[in-house]
């Protein structure tokens, strides 16, 4: 998932392997080996910084549309993409939401949606096209069906940035 317009990526934490280096697909057919890594071990996320060689250095990335989890609502229609091989599209409610301590923000989505072992960091989309929850279990209960909601991400983004650019 593309969240800065320099190609820093976000993926599962889960797809991530210290000692293995990492080629970054996009839509385009290009492919990318990454760069700088930070990994949010608190909300089991890992950032890449895409390593751009000099005969792309215009290369644009487009970054997603977040929505604003905290807005979901019981019954809402999410539509779930993934796909390793080949691209794959659900369509399912949030059944669920798991709120904090404030009683507002929402710490897990959980949707009528399965996804599958095999696609880790799924993306769940409201039905204007944003982003609203990446799948990246929290904790061990979780399932595939739950949801990571993309406000969580949002806020760990800028501390990665940070580190990105070191």
């Amino acid at each position: 998932l593309v969240v800065s317009a320099d190609g820093i990526i976000v993926a599962d934490l889960r797809s991530y392997n210290a000692g293995s280096s990492f080629a970054i697909s996009f839509q385009d057919g290009k492919t990318y080996p990454s760069g700088k890594v930070f990994v949010d071990n608190k909300n089991n996320l890992v950032f890449m910084k895409t390593t751009i060689p000099q005969s792309d250095a215009k290369y644009a990335f487009y970054p997603a549309v977040f929505g604003d989890s905290d807005g979901l609502k019981i019954g809402q229609t999410l539509v779930a993409i993934s796909g390793r091989d080949s691209n794959a599209a659900s369509i399912g409610r949030v059944f669920q939401l798991k709120f904090g301590e404030d009683k507002k923000t929402v710490t897990n989505i959980f949707s009528d949606i399965k996804i599958s072992k095999a696609h880790l960091g799924s993306l769940a989309l409201n039905l204007s096209g944003e982003v609203v929850g990446i799948e990246a279990p929290l904790i061990e209960t979780d399932t595939e069906y739950s949801f990571v909601p993309i406000n969580i991400m949002k806020s760990a983004t800028p501390k990665a940035l940070e580190e990105l650019a070191k």
